[in-house]
């Protein structure tokens, strides 16, 4: 389980094809703040060396998280998707840039 309160998190657990992933769908007004978001993403993944599986649908992005050498969630995981709900929230606020 996640170490996480479930009414704090947007995370879900998805334990599937022998791994456990969290998973998050962001939804947003604008395709400037989609790849703002998607951009800020993969350069802290890259900073981390740690890689999350994006999947761009219209306005939305859905992230699954999961570390490969040991098919589940890890602190770097948790880590990554703290950053990760950091930016979204950023993008909610900024109105124009």
């Amino acid at each position: 389980p996640l170490p996480v309160e479930a009414e704090t998190s947007d995370w879900k657990e998805d334990s599937n094809f022998n791994r456990t992933a969290i998973l998050r769908t962001f939804t947003f007004d604008s395709y400037r703040h989609l790849r703002f978001f998607v951009n800020s993403t993969l350069k802290e993944s890259g900073n981390m060396n740690h890689h999350p599986i994006l999947t761009i649908k219209e306005k939305s992005v859905e992230v699954e998280l999961y570390t490969l050498d040991i098919n589940d969630i890890s602190e770097q995981d948790l880590k990554l998707a703290k950053f990760i709900d950091e930016i979204y929230d950023d993008c909610r606020f900024i109105q124009e840039f």
